[in-house]
């Protein structure tokens, strides 16, 4: 996943903004939803280590944008 800009907020829990294509990847041939492959997702997830791999868990997202600036401002609200 490419990851635009991304912040660590505490030892697992991370906000980012990513490109919606590597977001929701298939889902968005499947659905209704006017989401389009180079629109911005502001997220956040949780990545757990056990020494050898990691696991993302609790993928939420935030907001789904058009313009990077819109995304930058919700992402500056969410890591303060």
């Amino acid at each position: 996943m490419e990851i635009i800009v991304q912040k660590k907020i505490d030892d697992i829990n991370i906000v980012a903004i990513v490109k919606a294509k590597d977001w929701f990847k298939t889902l968005l041939n499947k659905t209704f939803l006017d989401i389009r492959l180079d629109d911005y997702v502001v997220c956040k997830w949780s990545d757990f280590h056990d020494g050898e791999k990691s696991h993302i868990e609790g993928k939420t997202t935030i907001a789904i944008c058009r313009e990077l600036n819109d995304a930058i401002l919700i992402y500056a609200s969410k890591i303060k």
